[in-house]
């Protein structure tokens, strides 16, 4: 994710209750990041958001930190 005046977010989110959690090779994984990843099969909802049929809705809010990182370090993400 990127903005002008603003570092560079790169993170992932995970889904709760995931099988793979616990084996996140890249240790990754923050309690912060695994979220609930709601199935949203409202016809008004879909077509309010542009969809072109179910979705996922998924609650999180991304905050990024202005300014710019040191060169080569970009921003990341920790929940």
């Amino acid at each position: 994710m990127r903005a002008d005046g603003y570092r560079t977010l790169t993170t992932h989110l995970f889904v709760a209750g995931d099988e793979y959690l616990d084996s996140d090779a890249a240790f990754g994984v923050r309690d912060g990041l695994v979220l609930p990843f709601r199935r949203c099969d409202d016809p008004a909802a879909i077509a309010r958001f542009g969809m072109p049929g179910p979705f996922f809705d998924v609650p999180f809010d991304f905050r990024l930190v202005r300014g710019s990182p040191a060169a080569g370090q970009p921003g990341r993400g920790d929940g």
